[in-house]
C-alpha cells in the first residue's frame, strides 16, 4: 500500500535490518526468519513442472531477486527454467509479447501507468490509484490487450522513492518532497535512464512538485551508484526503491512523497501468452507472492546490498525460511 510518510518504511527497514547481524555473504545468517506456520504443507510441489520457462529480470537488485525466486520455485517443481537478464519495463514487455520470455516479477501501479500512457498517452489510470483492487483491475486490463495476464498482487508493496543525505536534509530543512522546491542551490537527480521519461520519476516531480533540476546523472535504483554518487554529493536528489535496505544502511532520508505522486506498487508476475494456461506454473507462482511480505522485500534487499550475498542465495533464504522449499 502507499505510505503517506516514510516513517513506516523506515521502522520496517530498522526490524529488517535487525534480524541478523551484517556481515560476508559466507558467515551472515538469513535475515528472513522462518514463518511460524511453515510445515510441510507449506511446500511447493516438487513435481509436474514440464518445458522451459524463461523470466526476465529488470537492471536493478530488487528485481533479480524476485526474478531468481520465481525460476527456484518453478525448477524445484521440475520446469527448466531460467533468468535472462534485461534492462527496463519497456524492453521487458516487449520481450514477454514477442514470446522471447514468459513471466516477469512487475509492480502493479507502474505498470499500469506505463501500459496506459503507451495506450492513450495519459499517465491518469482513471482510478484510484491508492486502492489496490482499482489499479489490480486496471492493470489485468490493461496487460490482457497485450496478451499477457497479471496474477494476483503480492502483500509485498514497493515504490519509487527519492532521498537525500541526512546532513542534505537538515542544512536545508528538507523532509518531503516539496520542500525541495524552496531550496535555490544545485539540484542534480539520479536516477536510472527510465527515470528521465518515466512518468513516476523525473517527469512526475517537475509535474507535480515544480521542480527544475540543473542535472541529471545516471545511477542503478538503490545500488553501488546510487550510493556513492549521493553520498559524494555528485547528485543531490537520489532514486531509490522504498524498500531498500540500504537507505537505513547509510543514514539517508527518504522524503515523504506529500503530493501523492507515487501509485500503489504491489509486486505481481505477469506472464506471456503461452504459460497463462498452466494451472501449475500459476499456482506456484501465486503462493510464492502470498508469501511475501513488505517486510521481507526490505531484508532480501539488504542481504545482497549489505551483506553482499548473490540474489540467487538471497532468493534461497526466502524460499526456505517460508518453508516453501526444502
Amino acid at each position: 500500500m502507499r505510505s503517506p510518510a516514510p516513517t513506516p518504511l523506515l521502522l520496517l527497514a530498522g526490524l529488517a535490518l535487525a534480524v541478523a547481524a551484517c556481515g560476508t555473504s559466507s558467515g551472515t545468517a538469513s535475515r528472513i526468519t522462518t514463518a511460524p506456520s511453515v510445515g510441510t504443507d507449506s511446500r511447493l510441489p516438487t513435481t509436474g513442472g514440464t518445458g522451459s520457462v524463461t523470466i526476465a529480470s529488470a537492471n536493478f537488485p530488487e528485481n533479480q531477486i524476485l526474478a531468481e525466486v520465481y525460476r527456484q520455485a518453478l525448477a524445484a517443481a521440475g520446469f527448466a527454467a531460467t533468468v535472462k537478464p534485461l534492462t527496463t519495463r519497456p524492453v521487458i514487455l516487449k520481450a514477454l509479447e514477442s514470446g522471447d520470455v514468459q513471466v516477469e516479477p512487475d509492480y502493479v501501479g507502474s505498470m499500469a501507468k506505463y501500459l496506459n500512457k503507451d495506450k492513450s498517452g495519459s499517465d491518469a489510470l482513471g482510478v484510484d490509484e491508492s486502492d489496490l483492487a482499482a489499479t489490480y483491475g486496471k492493470a489485468q486490463a490493461l496487460g490482457l490487450e497485450k496478451g499477457l495476464t497479471v496474477l494476483k498482487p503480492s502483500p509485498a508493496a514497493d515504490q519509487n522513492a527519492f532521498a537525500v543525505t541526512r546532513a542534505f536534509s537538515t542544512t536545508n530543512k528538507v523532509t518531503k518532497i516539496s520542500d525541495l522546491a524552496a531550496y535555490k542551490g544545485p539540484l542534480v537527480l539520479g536516477g536510472t535512464p527510465e527515470c528521465k521519461t518515466y512518468a513516476l520519476c523525473q517527469p512526475g516531480l517537475e509535474k507535480t512538485y515544480g521542480l527544475t533540476f540543473t542535472g541529471f546523472e545516471q545511477t542503478d535504483l538503490g545500488g553501488t551508484l546510487s550510493v556513492t554518487k549521493l553520498k559524494n554529493g555528485t547528485v543531490q536528489l537520489g532514486e531509490f526503491l522504498s524498500s531498500d535496505g540500504g537507505v537505513k544502511a547509510n543514514d539517508f532520508v527518504v522524503l515523504e512523497d506529500d503530493k501523492k505522486l507515487q501509485s500503489v506498487d504491489n509486486v505481481v508476475p505477469v506472464l506471456a501468452g503461452k504459460v497463462a494456461g498452466d494451472k501449475l506454473l500459476t499456482s506456484i507462482l501465486d503462493r510464492v507472492s502470498a508469501a511475501m511480505t513488505t517486510e521481507d522485500l526490505i531484508a532480501l534487499n539488504a542481504t545482497v546490498s549489505i551483506d553482499r550475498k548473490l540474489p540467487a542465495a538471497a532468493a534461497t533464504d526466502f524460499l526456505k525460511g517460508k518453508g516453501l522449499i526444502a
